[in-house]
């Protein structure tokens, strides 16, 4: 074992050793001057790899040997893996090492550069450390190609590009041909060499169809993305969070902290927001404050049992039209709220039928991931929600703890103590469940 690790330079180092030590062919990509320094920036990097269980094996070793957790992998591209890894700096805090890991660089499913024909490799040496990069030609078509693709110029990949055409020595020595036709690589290559920014703002559509149409999608490209979608179905990166908890226990503030705590959104590519029902998401729906939610009698029987029945499909239509795409797509789904307050507060929802129905109508649903249930002390409830009795409180909060003997991955969060101390306590459960994925 390395030790505790505590900053990203040294993560970095070990991870070239460990590669060299294991002679694997690999190369750092794009602009890595501030590799070190930037501490939620992606780490671009070629690793030659056979397939994806080898490199999960290599990159899981690799954390073993470094007291790192895998928090995450999302496959983006075919033959392209992002590793989320976590450590604590010396700070104690969570701090996440971002690996963009590829064996040839895809976009789309379109196959631009097999980065072992660049046989070629240089050394840039930046604060003591020997980090091994593509030689100038291939690093500079490499970038000019990754960013018209993702129409992501500005003032500093610019400088970097006309930094790369000035350490080549003859800029038509730049091999454009197997990604633009022939008129466009002249067109870009003078553009390079007049240092000619709007050349590229201004044509950025044409040339990013001129790259698909000169790199076509072949029938195994096809079937690649296929499969490649197919897993992330099967298998989805995202993760589904409820919080439940009485009126006043401080679900909305938690789960607010979350949606800012951009550090621990790198675990994530998105982010999404419920309140209660799974159909809307909660930017769009405007959020009504209700002072009193048990002040309307209740619904018959016959109504009560079409509500259930409408909020069943809402919320099985809800999961698979809008929660299970967004797991899929790596997504943080947050839920203040869920269909499992209706075995809680059925007056709140104004339904009148036996319990079990309830009860099964919430069993026969997909679950979520991680449920967190926050408790506090009466008293503070009551203070925040006065319109309610101290009698149903106490009953409210005794049945909304009694849900952990219900449903699995409960937990029941004291939030009685500081609100730092909550969100850590929350943070970490789902930061467990996320290494637990993916040991």
């Amino acid at each position: 074992m390395e030790g505790n690790i505590k900053n990203k330079k040294k993560i970095i180092c070990n991870l070239i050793k460990f590669i060299e030590k294991k002679k694997i062919n690999y190369c750092f990509l794009g602009n890595i001057k501030n590799i070190f320094n930037d501490a939620d920036s992606d780490i671009d990097i070629f690793i030659q790899f056979k397939d994806k269980k080898y490199l999960y094996n290599i990159i899981k070793e690799f954390c073993i040997k470094n007291n790192l957790k895998i928090v995450n992998i999302f496959q983006h591209e075919v033959g392209a893996f992002y590793f989320v890894l976590i450590y604590k700096n010396q700070f104690n805090k969570n701090q996440f090492i971002l690996l963009d890991i590829c064996n040839e660089y895809v976009a789309y499913g379109h196959k631009l550069i097999d980065f072992i024909n660049c046989t070629k490799k240089n050394i840039l040496k930046l604060k003591n450390v020997r980090l091994k990069i593509l030689e100038p030609k291939d690093q500079l078509k490499y970038y000019l190609l990754k960013k018209i693709i993702k129409n992501d110029f500005n003032d500093t990949s610019y400088k970097y590009i006309f930094s790369l055409v000035n350490k080549m020595k003859k800029i038509k020595l730049l091999d454009l041909n197997n990604n633009f036709n022939n008129y466009f690589s002249i067109k870009i290559i003078n553009a390079l060499k007049k240092c000619d920014k709007k050349f590229f703002t201004k044509n950025i559509k044409v040339l990013q169809r001129n790259i698909y149409s000169t790199k076509p999608l072949r029938f195994v490209d096809l079937k690649d993305i296929l499969m490649r979608k197919l897993s992330r179905i099967a298998n989805p990166t995202g993760l589904f969070v409820v919080f439940l908890g009485c009126d006043g226990s401080g679900k909305s503030t938690i789960i607010n902290m979350l949606l800012k705590d951009y550090v621990f959104l790198n675990g994530f590519r998105k982010k999404e927001y419920f309140h209660l029902y799974p159909l809307f998401k909660n930017k769009k729906q405007k959020k009504l404050i209700v002072k009193n939610p048990h002040a309307q009698n209740e619904y018959n029987f016959f109504i009560s049992f079409i509500k259930i029945v409408y909020l069943y499909i809402l919320f099985l239509f809800g999961y698979f039209i809008n929660i299970r795409p967004l797991l899929v797509t790596s997504t943080l789904v947050l839920f203040d709220r869920f269909i499992y307050d209706i075995t809680v507060d059925p007056k709140r929802f104004r339904l009148k039928v036996p319990l079990f129905l309830l009860k099964l109508t919430c069993k026969i649903l997909p679950k979520p991931d991680l449920i967190f249930i926050l408790d506090s002390k009466i008293e503070t409830l009551n203070k925040k929600k006065q319109e309610v009795e101290k009698n149903m409180l106490i009953n409210l909060k005794s049945k909304y703890l009694k849900l952990k003997t219900e449903f699995k991955n409960v937990y029941i969060i004291d939030n009685s103590k500081s609100l730092s101390s909550t969100y850590n306590k929350v943070l970490e459960k789902i930061l467990k469940k996320l290494i637990s994925k993916n040991i």
